[in-house]
């Protein structure tokens, strides 16, 4: 796939502005391949370039923009900084609110991952109820045997699975 985003990277460059959408789209597109394979730095990298593109051609608050937002979350979550993680997916979260219709797949999304990073430090009541709330979302527009619901529907146990295992970790 790589081969295929360098070519298209090329030929915006030869053929559009360097500041085009169509710039911005093909960076992504590469920062996800370089996330899907472990490569965070080269991710982040073409995530805050693409950034920068859109924002000289979007509104600040665009689901695009939130898109990138959330995609620099993600890296920063595989990465296990879980606070700048959070800033991001956060920031994300409340563009979607503001630019998607309710219970928008992308939104319920983006505050799974908000629940994801809260667990991971610990949060785990607020973990729950963001899960349960994206679980709500996913209901309202998914069918019930989409993977993403089926996920939430685990995910939102994240309470009862980690008090399982404290209680179980006392009887030993």
């Amino acid at each position: 796939a790589m081969e295929k985003y360098l070519q298209a990277k090329k030929l915006c460059e030869e053929n559009l502005s360097s500041d085009h959408r169509c710039m911005a789209k093909t960076l992504r597109s590469m920062g996800n391949s370089y996330l899907d394979r472990c490569k965070y730095s080269d991710a982040l990298e073409h995530y805050n370039q693409a950034l920068l593109i859109e924002k000289k051609n979007l509104p600040l608050i665009h689901p695009d923009i939130g898109l990138l937002k959330m995609d620099i979350g993600d890296v920063y979550r595989k990465s296990d900084v879980f606070d700048e993680a959070l800033n991001y997916y956060e920031i994300a979260y409340k563009m979607f609110q503001t630019t998607l219709p309710e219970d928008h797949p992308t939104s319920a999304y983006c505050l799974s991952c908000i629940g994801l990073v809260q667990l991971k430090k610990g949060n785990v009541e607020y973990a729950q109820e963001c899960h349960k709330t994206a679980l709500k979302s996913y209901e309202r527009c998914l069918p019930s045997d989409h993977i993403n619901v089926v996920i939430s529907r685990f995910n939102s146990a994240c309470g009862e699975h980690t008090r399982a295992l404290d209680g179980y970790i006392r009887d030993i």
